[in-house]
């Protein structure tokens, strides 16, 4: 949504308001946006198990 920002106000313009909701591909993500940036948030946020690498390198022999 187009602001301006004077100090700790915020202020608006109608004429730019009317603008963009006319365009509704500019405040609207497509299902391919959503999903794309839903696959980067995941990916970022995944951690590598703990117990991955220490059962590879334990051998169990008695």
């Amino acid at each position: 949504m187009p602001y301006h920002k004077e100090g700790k106000r915020l202020r608006f313009l109608k004429s730019e308001i009317d603008t963009w909701l006319k365009k509704p591909e500019a405040h609207f993500k497509s299902i391919e946006q959503i999903e794309d940036e839903a696959r980067q948030y995941v990916e970022s946020k995944r951690k590598p198990s703990p117990f991955a690498s220490t059962f590879r390198t334990q051998s169990y022999s008695r």
